[in-house]
């Protein structure tokens, strides 16, 4: 490799020194190939200035054009190539190779809501593993909360919770710069024969996101949920997102918010417990076949119970679209509440086996196991569950998400959780 950066480094300059006019055919044709040599051996450092030179006398040759977009995006300068990729697409916008090639770009300068965006319009995702995990890994990043789902929840303590929340996003997806979400929500419970409910409430969340920069973004999420026999309950929301690396993307969220607003409880929407809350993440690959994550939790509200929690995952490839994952976290509040469940230094630990499939086209399937064991304050028990997602095109621009869970907990009292989400994103 060094041998052929200098062969390229002596013919840059025999040309450079002749003039800056075109270079005769013999040099051109010399330059080009010993410049793509290096480029498909990772010598990308020699093949770039032979490339801006050769395109200096031949500045309409598309195909070196793209050689040059590739060699500054593989050797860790995504934002120089990403012009370049524009250029080529303005005058065919439907090449499938240019596509991918301009949402990888993207995703490696950490332009995540572009990225995704780039991703969605392809005419067949991509079907290397660890590029689908980490899109999905993106997305769900972007759109933790869910929506348009059913939740039930009981016990052996005879308490029984139903929350319901429907019509959730309207305008753009999770990854647009600009959504609306608008819905309804309804919140029931039953504990030892006593049964209540809250009035449907009113929801509404306006997100607005923006590229700060090379690898940065910001996303903003203000709104709530109204209720008729009472006041609204706010929330504010700040995601900030900045690679740390090129492969250590380093995110920190903080909220503001009635707890009301996402935990299952009755009395949580008859109070008002106001706060702050926030988290700090990262995500590091591991080679092309896993990756680690790991997240800090932390929170103080109005009724005195702040909460910190911390949570740890790995995953790695074992055959195909097949993975296995470890899941670590931990949860411990200040006291318990009688206004909604506070963990007391819980803590779960369970194995993944985890299933991808693109089925056929652009419909994508998730299939996720997982068993192990649970504990807190009052002893330790057993966890499992199964956890299964689909996304596809419905219609046009209007995308499909179905999403079932299942869950069960024993300890010294037995739990059990079903979740059912059905939602429809338009995604443009």
């Amino acid at each position: 490799m060094a041998k052929r950066g200098w062969m390229l480094a002596v013919l840059l300059l025999a040309a450079r020194a002749v003039s800056a006019a075109p270079l005769p055919p013999g040099v051109a044709d010399s330059l080009l190939i010993q410049a793509r040599r290096a480029h498909w051996a990772g010598d990308e450092a020699s093949a770039i200035p032979v490339f801006e030179r050769y395109l200096e006398s031949n500045p309409r040759d598309r195909s070196v054009r793209l050689d040059l977009a590739n060699a500054f995006a593989w050797s860790g300068n995504p934002e120089r190539a990403l012009p370049l990729y524009r250029d080529l697409l303005a005058s065919d916008p439907v090449d499938p190779a240019l596509l991918r090639a301009h949402a990888d770009c993207l995703r490696w300068a950490g332009r995540v809501e572009e990225s995704l965006d780039a991703y969605r319009i392809l005419p067949e995702p991509p079907q290397e593993p660890e590029v689908r995990r980490e899109i999905e890994r993106l997305r769900r990043t972007l759109d933790p909360a869910g929506f348009g789902e059913s939740f039930h929840f009981s016990d052996s303590g005879d308490l029984t919770a139903d929350l319901h929340q429907l019509a959730w996003r309207l305008l753009g997806g999770s990854a647009r710069s600009l959504s609306l979400g608008l819905g309804m929500q309804r919140m029931r419970e039953e504990r030892i024969g006593v049964k209540r409910a809250t009035p449907w409430g009113r929801s509404l969340v306006l997100q607005a996101a923006s590229e700060l920069g090379p690898g940065r973004s910001l996303r903003i999420e203000a709104g709530g949920i109204g209720y008729a026999d009472g006041p609204g309950h706010p929330r504010i929301a700040a995601r900030l997102r900045s690679m740390l690396l090129r492969s250590v993307p380093l995110e920190i969220r903080a909220a503001y918010r009635d707890r009301a607003f996402d935990l299952r409880s009755v009395r949580a929407h008859e109070r008002r417990i106001e706060g702050l809350d926030g988290s700090l993440a990262g995500y590091v690959s591991i080679g092309h076949a896993g990756g680690a994550y790991a997240r800090l939790r932390a929170g103080r509200y109005s009724d005195g119970n702040d909460f910190r929690g911390a949570d740890l995952s790995c995953d790695a490839a074992i055959h195909g679209g097949l993975r296995a994952a470890v899941s670590g976290s931990g949860t411990d509040h200040a006291r318990g509440s009688d206004d909604y469940y506070a963990a007391r230094e819980e803590w779960t630990l369970a194995g993944h086996l985890i299933l991808d499939r693109v089925v056929s086209g652009s419909h994508h399937l998730r299939l996720d196991g997982w068993a192990g064991r649970i504990g807190n304050i009052y002893g330790d028990g057993d966890v499992a569950g199964v956890r299964c997602d689909y996304t596809g095109p419905l219609a046009g621009a209007i995308w499909l998400r179905l999403a079932g869970e299942l869950g069960q907990s024993r300890q010294r009292s037995s739990y059990e959780s079903r979740q059912l989400t059905i939602a429809a994103d338009w995604r443009p």
